[in-house]
């Protein structure tokens, strides 16, 4: 299957997109808001949660890898 073509994208700095990402997923009362990244192998999701992890205090990255086996 084929990937959708992305039209319209822009770059933005990781602190920007933090933000963006945090008023997305909002904070549940009294729970840690999650996020989840998704992706083809070698897709940058690794590069991706590690950036949002460095400007996201208190944040822990879980990789599926340390869980599903």
């Amino acid at each position: 299957m084929d990937e959708p073509r992305v039209a319209d994208w822009r770059a933005v700095p990781i602190g920007d997109f933090a933000d963006l990402v945090r008023r997305h997923v909002g904070t549940p009362a009294g729970r840690p808001p999650v996020l989840a990244v998704d992706g083809r192998s070698s897709g940058g999701k690794t590069t991706l949660a590690d950036r949002l992890a460095a400007v996201t205090p208190g944040t822990a990255v879980v990789h599926t890898d340390d869980v599903a086996w």
